[in-house]
Formats: structure tokens, C-alpha cells, sequence
């Protein structure tokens, strides 16, 4: 009999986040933009981020740092790669293992470990809630002091 491991979130609650860190200040408003959502992100999903958060400036490229999961490199999205790059959005991989090449990795540590150190709530909505605000929270502390 092989033994039963527990399931990451055995309550069925899960929040899941994409997000986008402008580099080097270069983002006028906020340097850190996210979406939340309960269910699993699709390659769709990815896409609609992108166009989001990344709206079209003249002139100014756009070069997108993503890891190798699996959304990040589905047929979806090795599709819209031309279009992207016509609308000036351009991808460009990290090598496999290599997450302390990617600065978003520390923004989600900070989120996970500082801004949100509890991550177990009675309701789905609680969670999303606490997500946004420890988002929210972390992206106060990377806007550049006036």
C-alpha cells in the first residue's frame, strides 16, 4: 500500500497570480502589476495579461523575462510570439532552473514570506483578498519616493 500524501490545499482553496515587474523604474505608475484568479491560468490567460499590462507605447519595446512554466511556453502562447512582437512585446526565456535570474521571484518571496505570511483562510474570497492586498502592499514599497 503506498502511502497517502496530503494535497497542497486539501480545503479545494486556491488563489493563483500572475504577475509582471516593470524593470529599472521605467513603469510610470506602478511598478508591479497582477491579476488573481481561482482557477488554473491558461496560455489565454498569459496572453491577456500581457496585452494588459503592457499596453502599447510607440516606439518603445517591451521585452517580457518569463520562466519555463508550462502556460509560458504553450502552444498558445509560441503562437501569438510574432503578433506579440508586431505590437513591439518581445519574449525572451530564462534558462530551465535558474529562478534567481528572474527579479519577480524575490517579489513573490516577499509576498509569500513578509507581506502574507498566513496563507490559509476559511474562504476562497478571504484568500483572494489578502493576495491583493499583499500585492498591493509590496508594490507601495517598490514606487519610487517623489
Amino acid at each position: 500500500m503506498r502511502p497517502v500524501i496530503p494535497h497542497e490545499n486539501p480545503e479545494g482553496r486556491r488563489v493563483n497570480v500572475l504577475a509582471a515587474l516593470a524593470a529599472h523604474g521605467t513603469h510610470k505608475h506602478a511598478p508591479l502589476t497582477w491579476r488573481t484568479a481561482s482557477h488554473p491560468w491558461k496560455g489565454e490567460h498569459v496572453l491577456a495579461f500581457l496585452r494588459h499590462a503592457l499596453p502599447g507605447r510607440t516606439g518603445i519595446p517591451r521585452i517580457v523575462v518569463l520562466d519555463n512554466a508550462g502556460i509560458h511556453r504553450s502552444r498558445t502562447v509560441r503562437q501569438a510570439r510574432r503578433a506579440l512582437a508586431e505590437q513591439g512585446i518581445w519574449l525572451w526565456y530564462l534558462p530551465a532552473y535558474s529562478p534567481e535570474r528572474n527579479d519577480i521571484e524575490r517579489t513573490f518571496r516577499t509576498v509569500k514570506h513578509g507581506a502574507m505570511p498566513r496563507r490559509t483562510f476559511t474562504t476562497t474570497e478571504a484568500l483572494t483578498a489578502a493576495a491583493e492586498t499583499a500585492f498591493g502592499q509590496v508594490n507601495a514599497q517598490l514606487q519610487p519616493s517623489e
